[in-house]
């Protein structure tokens, strides 16, 4: 490493790397040319089986550290990866940095202390195996000999139903929201078919919280279900299923805003037409968060226009379709 002259003050290097950490703090006295030594991080490697010995493959792995409160509302990890064609994976564990001359001018820490998450004892990993199954299991934060073996519970739940509106309609876009109650961590999601129905296989038996979303917004609050008995659930939601057709018209000073990207609510990365128009079809009534963001300007452009991104929220329904959104120039 090489630093400019900086006469009469120290640098502070730092560094990020996924496997390797700094054996001491760098700090550099003047200009000049360095070597600095690193140190690999503690790693955690393991393996994922199911209930039968197979390995699981594509398996989501997430670790938090075992001391850090949670709530189903609130999900904390500190690493995730995902199982290789062989069920390992390996997660490179955080480790906290001594506090050096700069952290301690900037953040008031004391120099040479611990700096960072610390997370000491033990460690949660959660296993999403999807159709194979779900496992939370303890581990030691520490660097282990040997790979952990992981076996997923056996998995002979499963939830089917249908979701429909307050017209016996399906929803276009409606996906459904599955959680575990004994365990929060075991989350599902599925989208619905055309014709409303949806299934979700490989669960462990017990009680599930089922919910509704659509576009940001909440069909059917959470009903409890009972995953062991595979029963078929009835969901409806109070707003008809075929909803209503939103327009949504981008201008900038009266003129179309053509090009312009939208996201948000019912719209994945639409981009207006030549009227600056936007549509989605099978809108339900509620407050939607909205990105616009203009097209680049063109070198060739005459007069060259740039126009500000917006983002805000809009409540709409029938009565306010066409929405008109009006676009700022720089």
């Amino acid at each position: 490493v090489s630093t400019p002259g900086c006469a009469g003050r120290r640098a502070c290097v730092r560094f990020r790397h996924p496997q390797q950490r700094r054996a001491t703090p760098w700090v550099l006295p003047a200009a000049g040319h360095f070597e600095l030594e690193t140190r690999s991080r503690p790693r955690l490697e393991g393996r994922v089986r199911d209930d039968a010995g197979a390995v699981v493959a594509g398996a989501l792995v997430t670790m938090r550290a075992a001391n850090v409160g949670r709530t189903p509302e609130r999900r904390v990890s500190t690493a995730w990866t995902v199982t290789d064609e062989a069920g390992h994976f390996v997660l490179w564990l955080d480790t906290p940095e001594r506090c050096d001359a700069c952290a301690a001018a900037l953040e008031g820490c004391v120099e040479g202390s611990p700096r960072g998450p610390a997370f000491e004892g033990e460690v949660v990993l959660e296993i999403q195996g999807n159709a194979r199954g779900f496992a939370s299991v303890t581990a030691p934060h520490a660097a282990t000999t040997a790979p952990i073996e992981i076996r997923l519970p056996p998995v002979t739940g499963r939830i089917d139903g249908r979701l429909v509106g307050a017209d016996g309609r399906p929803f276009l876009r409606a996906r459904i929201l599955i959680r575990s109650v004994d365990t929060p961590e075991d989350r599902r999601s599925t989208l619905v078919d055309p014709s409303g129905y949806f299934s979700v296989r490989g669960l462990s038996d017990g009680a599930y919280l089922v919910s509704a979303v659509k576009d940001g917004q909440r069909l059917v609050d959470a009903r409890t279900v009972d995953a062991g008995a595979g029963p078929r659930v009835e969901l409806s939601a109070p707003f008809p299923g075929e909803g209503f057709e939103l327009v949504v018209q981008v201008l900038s000073e009266g003129r179309p805003a053509v090009g312009t990207e939208v996201t948000g609510g019912p719209f994945g990365r639409a981009r207006t037409d030549a009227e600056g128009i936007v549509r989605a079809v099978g809108v339900i009534p509620g407050n939607y968060r909205l990105q616009f963001d203009p097209e680049p300007v063109a070198p060739d452009q005459v007069p060259p226009v740039d126009l500000v991104p917006l983002r805000g929220d809009w409540t709409v329904d029938e009565s306010t379709s066409p929405l008109r959104v009006e676009l700022e120039a720089l």
